[in-house]
Parts: C-alpha cells; structure tokens; sequence
C-alpha cells in the first residue's frame, strides 16, 4: 500500500526562497567588492605620481616638469607603475578567486542543505499522512483501542520498528512473552495492513534520521568555512598588500625623479664651472694682449727718443761748417720730433679702455 508524499510544502519552498535570496546578496556583495578594489586600482594607475604642494595644490610627479629630457624618465616611471598596479591587480584578483571559491563552496553546501530540508519536510509530510491512514483503517474496521487486537497490534508495531532499526525501545518481560505466543499466532486483516504500513513509516523515519544527520553535518561545514573565510579576510589583505605596492612603486618612483633631478643639476653646474673657467681664460688673454700693447708703446717712445738723440749728436758734429740759420732749422726739426713723441703720449693718457667682463 503506497502512501503519497506532498512535495510542495508551503514552508519549505519559502525557506528555499528565502535561502536563494541571501545566497543572492551575498554574491552580489562579494562582486561588488571585487570591482571595488579593480576601481581603486584604476584610480590610483590614474593619479599616481600625484603630491601635494604646500598650497595645497596637487603636483604630478614627473620627469617632464622637472629635466628637459623627460622622455626616458617618463618611461622608467610608467614602467615602475604599470609593473606596480600588475602586481597590485593579480593580488586582488586571486584573492577574490579564493574568496570566491570558499564562497561557491559554502553556496553548495547551503544548497544541499536546502535540500535535505525540502526532503525532511516531505518525509514528515508522509508520516502525518501515514498516521491518517491507520486511523482510517481503525475506523473501518471499527476497531476498539482497548481492544486486545490492538494492543496485540502496538507491541508488534514496537517490535517491527525494533527490528528495522526505526526505534530502540526496551521490552519489558511481559512484552516479551506475549511477543513469543503472538508468533505462532495468525493476524488479522486489520492488522496485516496495519503493520504494512507501519513498515512504510519505519523507512520514512530512517529517512529521516538520515536526513537530520546530514544537516547536521553540513551546519558544521558551513559554519566552520565561514569561520575559515573570516578568518583568512583574503581581500581585505590583498587590498591592503596592493596598497603597499602601489605605496612602494610611488616612493621608488619619487627617488628616480629626485635622483634625476640631481644629476640634471650637477650636469647644469658642471657646465656653468666650464664657462666661468672659459670666461677667466679670455679674460686673463685680454689682460695679456693689453699687457703686450703697453710693453710695445714703451719700446717705441725708447726707440724715438734714442733716435732723436743720435740725430742730435750727428747735427752738432756738422754745425762747425754751417750758418747760423742752419742751426736753428735743425733745433726746430728735433724740437718739432719731441712735440709729436709727446702728443702721442698725451693721446694714450685720454684711452680708456674697460676690460672687465
């Protein structure tokens, strides 16, 4: 005789709603998450390099504002960052295949849960309606239940489900013996059927014992992975690791444009030394051209005056022969030579010349 089971118990399809739901949100949360962390990772690629000045004002962090190569250095720079936000994006995104596996791991088990729970709803179902139907029977066939029929029936029912492993129950001695005599004896057809199905609710209850285990077991699983997952905070360490990759890439960023900064400096100084150096160097060759000239002007007043000199001499040794008048045309000629030695001297006394640079 088969006992139908209702599989649309109101209860436990709301319970599977409700279950589906939270699995839901949970997923949504977890994703959220996930394109969180991947947005911040974009942001910070986007305004990496950026400082703040002492007005307040946000300065990028790059070699095009502070060398005139730039180029290579603004290279380096996105290299260090690029690599930085790789490292950066790979641990969030491995810690959210982890988190996600965890978290599809705890779904199934919160699936199979459910499951179980829909299952013991229907075996319970079927044993209300297995008591519904003894009752119909007891009542066609207008059993009394003080009745010895039905006395004899409950212990037998007692023994079956001894026997079936659907109940423990002790027996008492007179139980026993009555259990002897009612071996050899034939039973009705009430309790033929009676027993039957008691034999059917004997499998429903192992049923559910089964079942209850199960959930059990699977209560303890989900409760200790989620213990596990908050435990473990995958993401939020892998946000916090990322962070400090991108910290560190900045810092090593921020060196490598100080460091160029330097070395653009002391190239510009070094070149400044090498003018300054050329600029003394002409300087001290004008100072000796100058030097030179003088040294030749002195030369040449000696060389006038030592000429005049011996034209003096040669004059006076030829005036014994000559007039008077002679004599004085020759004075005149020399005076009029040292009038012109002295307007040349005279003429270098107005020069100025400004050597200074």
């Amino acid at each position: 005789m088969g006992i139908a089971i209702n599989s649309g118990n109101t209860g436990a399809a709301q319970n599977s709603q409700n279950q589906t739901q939270s699995v839901q949100e949970e997923s949504k949360s977890r994703r959220q998450k996930h394109r969180s962390s991947i947005t911040r990772m974009d942001k910070a690629a986007g305004t990496a390099g950026k400082a703040t000045g002492a007005n307040g004002k946000n300065l990028t962090l790059s070699a095009g504002n502070i060398t005139g190569r730039g180029s290579q250095l603004e290279s380096r720079i996105q290299q260090k960052r690029d690599q930085a936000r790789k490292q950066a994006m790979k641990l969030i995104n491995d810690a959210w295949d982890a988190d996600k596996k965890a978290a599809d791991g705890i779904d199934a088990l919160n699936k199979d849960k459910q499951n179980q729970l829909n299952r013991l709803s229907e075996y319970k179902q079927s044993l209300k309606e297995a008591d519904e139907r003894e009752k119909q029977l007891q009542e066609e066939y207008n059993i009394d239940p003080d009745s010895q029929e039905q006395k004899d029936l409950e212990l037998l029912k007692k023994y079956q489900n001894y026997s079936n492993g659907s109940d423990y129950a002790d027996f008492s001695k007179e139980e026993v013996e009555r259990l002897k005599e009612l071996q050899n004896t034939p039973r009705t057809e009430y309790q033929d059927k009676a027993l039957m199905l008691n034999g059917y609710r004997g499998e429903v209850r192992n049923q559910i014992s089964m079942a209850e285990y199960k959930l059990m077991a699977i209560s303890e699983s989900v409760h200790d992975s989620k213990i596990d997952r908050l435990k473990s905070q995958d993401m939020l360490k892998a946000d916090d690791s990322a962070d400090q990759i991108l910290d560190a890439a900045e810092k090593d960023v921020l060196g490598m444009v100080i460091d160029d900064a330097k070395e653009n400096i002391d190239k510009k100084m070094e070149e400044e030394q090498k003018k300054a150096e050329e600029a003394a160097k002409k300087r001290d060759e004008q100072q000796e051209r100058i030097d030179d000239s003088k040294q030749d002007a002195r030369e040449q007043r000696e060389i006038i005056r030592n000429d005049a000199k011996t034209d003096m001499l040669d004059i006076n040794n030829g005036l014994s022969g000559k007039d008077v008048n002679n004599v004085e045309e020759v004075q005149k000629h020399i005076q009029k030579m040292l009038n012109d030695e002295k307007l040349i001297n005279e003429d270098l006394k107005g020069i100025r010349i400004d050597f200074n640079y």
